[in-house]
This record gives structure tokens, C-alpha cells and sequence, in this order.
């Protein structure tokens, strides 16, 4: 029992402490499972806010934000702050087979910012801050198969994602620092992600626990620190059909 509530603690802090230079942690994936026109979708978490929404019977847009922020302490107790924005927007087509199958595929584009900050004494004692920020540019396709009632919604995607880092700004941070990290020149290469995900939503006809677990895996050899694995707890509502009530 001991030997297992010791591997979590690890486990935990890993995540968290490795999470303060990864200059990528994927977003919830927005997968709406639109039926009809007029649909409204609307998904919650703690670090996401998706909207997507049925322009005709087979044509969907969608809006997704992102913002998270952590704190954490290095080996030798500084401290930490790490804080990522992502803006997107998509649209896609979506068709409903029978049994209540739907296929749907989207793609689109998103820009945000990654910002981290180290605070430190010098070999003075002086308190310092190093910073380093990166603005960020994103593109998607991702194409959905899913199944959905009124009680259940489950559905499996996959995303494919272009990523570009532009506007590299450092202070007080030194060339070791960024070879060690995997920061430096990360904004030459653009990099290339396949991202699985399942999601699975239990609930009601209008509203919905969300729960989706998502894998990321890098598909070129270019170095960069990022979370491969996300798992996100939300709530999902269907705007539509509360207004239809």
C-alpha cells in the first residue's frame, strides 16, 4: 500500500513539475456531435470554454478558448509560473446516419501565447526573475465518429495538429538553461501532432457530465517538452434542446 501511495505522489509531481517548461499541453477537443440544424452545443471545463453551432443540416462552426495557468518549485525550491491563452476557430461538416451514428470532420485555426517565469536569487543575492514567452499559431483537422441519445454521448476523434512558435522573448535566462529545457530555437521547426481522443458525456437530454481522455504523440524528431497524455472533466450543454423544452 505504501510502495503505491508512493509511486502516485511521484507520479503527481512529475506532471506537475515537468509542466513548467512544456511549451505544449493540448486542449480539450470540441467534438459537438451536431444532428440537425440549430444545434447549440456548449462545453465547460476548467481550462476550456467550446462553442459550436449547426449552421444548416450539414455544416457546423465552432469557437474554442483555452486558458490555463500553474505554479510550481524546481529542485532548488524556486519558483515557477507557467501560463498558456489559445484562441481558435473551425468549421466542418457533420452528417447523421441511422441508429443514431454521427460522423462529423472539422478543421481550423487558433493563435495564442505561452508564458513561463523562474524567480531566483543570483550569485548576489539579488532577486531576479527569468522569463521566456512564445506567441503560438495552430492548425486542425479533425474528423469525429460518435454515437448519442438523450442519456449518453460517446464519441472517438482524431486531431491533427500543425504548431508554430514565432516572437521568442527571454530575460535573464541563460543559453544552458534553454539547450537543457528543450527552449532553445524552438521556434525554428514546426512541429506535427496526432492526438487521439475518447469522449464520453452521461447526463441528461440538455445537460451532461463530460468526462474526455486524449493521447499526443509528436510526429517529428525536432526536440520539444509537451504532455502527451490530458485527461478533462467538464460539463457539456445542449442550448438547443433546453430552448426547445
Amino acid at each position: 500500500m505504501q510502495n503505491r501511495l508512493k509511486f502516485l505522489i511521484l507520479l503527481f509531481s512529475a506532471f506537475f513539475i515537468s509542466s513548467c517548461t512544456t511549451m505544449y499541453i493540448p486542449n480539450m477537443e470540441n467534438v459537438p456531435l451536431m444532428q440537425k440544424k440549430g444545434d447549440i452545443k456548449l462545453n465547460i471545463s476548467t481550462s476550456n470554454l467550446q462553442t459550436s453551432y449547426a449552421l444548416t443540416n450539414n455544416i457546423a462552426i465552432m469557437v474554442n478558448g483555452y486558458i490555463r495557468g500553474n505554479k510550481y518549485t524546481d529542485d532548488f525550491f524556486c519558483p515557477y509560473k507557467s501560463k498558456r491563452l489559445l484562441a481558435e476557430v473551425g468549421a466542418g461538416y457533420f452528417m447523421l446516419f441511422p441508429n443514431k451514428i454521427i460522423f462529423e470532420a472539422y478543421g481550423g485555426a487558433g493563435y495564442g501565447n505561452v508564458n513561463i517565469k523562474r524567480d531566483f536569487e543570483d550569485y548576489m543575492f539579488i532577486n531576479k526573475s527569468g522569463t521566456f514567452s512564445a506567441n503560438i499559431s495552430r492548425y486542425f483537422i479533425q474528423p469525429n465518429i460518435g454515437y448519442k441519445n438523450d442519456i449518453v454521448e460517446l464519441a472517438f476523434s482524431s486531431r491533427f495538429t500543425c504548431l508554430k512558435f514565432s516572437d521568442i522573448k527571454t530575460k535573464d535566462i541563460t543559453y544552458e538553461d534553454l539547450v537543457a529545457k528543450k527552449l532553445y530555437q524552438v521556434d525554428v521547426p514546426t512541429y506535427f501532432f496526432v492526438e487521439p481522443a475518447l469522449t464520453v458525456r452521461v447526463g441528461f437530454k440538455w445537460v451532461k457530465a463530460h468526462f474526455q481522455i486524449m493521447y499526443s504523440t509528436k510526429l517529428n524528431s525536432e526536440p520539444l517538452n509537451y504532455l502527451d497524455f490530458g485527461f478533462n472533466i467538464g460539463i457539456c450543454f445542449d442550448i438547443s434542446k433546453a430552448l426547445r423544452k
